[in-house]
């Protein structure tokens, strides 16, 4: 990162809650897409336009805030993060369950490829697979989970279990789902 990008950009995240706050949303979409143009790395961009994602998405911009994703992901094919973002922007935002599962699906092949949020993206794939009554993905996916041993250094997020109480018992191998439960403390 440049001193200008860093410090622009430090600048525009102290200032993001007031201009929230006034509903200055333009504004803070402008500073985005010029901190976009003096980007330097990819790095600097996948973070512009993430950010520029998650401001979509606020403000109700399904279509622009996929676009911004789409491009994180074609900045950056190699990053768990874009594929796991377009999975949860169809998902939540699309309401395109297909296209949701395609992207986690890849998200997937990612994440163990990087070793790096693996559980994160087993939890989405989990969620996704709920809303499409895709008990075998749910329960192929728990067996995972209880299986995956976090590498040394691996980035990812503790076990979750918002989505275990949505589990049919009499859907996914019991046993698997137990030993879940004792994962994450249930």
């Amino acid at each position: 990162m440049t001193n200008t990008f860093d410090q622009k950009l430090r600048d525009l995240y102290r200032r993001r809650s007031v201009l929230y706050e006034e509903a200055r949303f333009t504004d803070f979409e402008n500073d985005l897409l010029n901190l976009l143009e003096i980007s330097e790395s990819a790095e600097d961009r996948f973070g512009v336009l993430s950010s520029l994602a998650d401001h979509y998405h606020f403000i109700e911009d399904d279509s622009r805030a996929r676009d911004a994703i789409q491009q994180c992901v074609a900045l950056c094919p190699e990053r768990v993060e874009g594929w796991l973002g377009l999975a949860e922007h169809f998902h939540y935002y699309e309401l395109d369950l297909d296209e949701a599962a395609r992207n986690i699906e890849i998200a997937l092949q990612k994440a163990r490829t990087e070793k790096c949020q693996v559980r994160q993206v087993l939890g989405v794939r989990i969620r996704i697979a709920l809303a499409r009554e895709m008990y075998e993905v749910v329960n192929d996916s728990l067996e995972l989970l209880v299986a995956y041993q976090l590498p040394r250094g691996s980035i990812d997020v503790a076990f979750e279990h918002d989505f275990v109480p949505m589990i049919p018992i009499d859907k996914v191998d019991g046993i698997v789902l137990q030993q879940y439960k004792s994962l994450v403390g249930l």
